[in-house]
C-alpha cells in the first residue's frame, strides 16, 4: 500500500502498519476538511478543530465547531485566543445594523 503524506510524500507501508488484521481496525483514515459554516448541521465522531485569529472567530463560531462532535473535540491553537473568544462574547451582540428598537 503507498499512503501520500501532506509533508512526507508517497510513502511505502505494510497493511500490519496501517491495520490491525485480528480486529480489522485501520490506524488511518481518511478524512474531510470543512468550514465551520459547511459543518452547521453536521455531526462528526472526531473533530479537530483549528483556532486562529479570524474576523469571525468568536465565542459562538467556537460553540457552533465543538458541538459538531460526537465523541471527541481536539483544539489546535492558541489557548489564550480560544479564552479570549470566550470571555468577548458574540460579535453579532455588537453588530450596529441600523435598527433602532426602542421605538424612536
Amino acid at each position: 500500500m503507498v499512503v501520500e503524506f501532506e509533508d512526507e510524500g508517497r510513502i511505502p507501508m505494510l497493511v500490519s502498519q496501517v491495520k490491525n488484521i485480528n480486529l480489522g481496525e485501520w490506524y488511518l483514515q481518511h478524512a474531510y476538511a470543512v468550514t465551520g459554516h459547511q459543518a452547521q448541521g453536521s455531526e462528526f465522531d472526531v473533530l479537530i478543530v483549528t483556532i486562529e485569529d479570524a474576523r469571525v472567530f468568536d465565542r459562538s463560531w467556537l460553540y457552533t465547531a465543538v458541538t459538531r462532535a460526537k465523541c471527541k473535540v481536539i483544539l489546535v491553537g492558541s489557548i489564550e485566543l480560544a479564552q479570549q473568544a470566550i470571555d468577548s462574547g458574540s460579535i453579532a451582540d455588537n453588530r450596529m445594523v441600523g435598527i433602532n428598537f426602542n421605538g424612536n
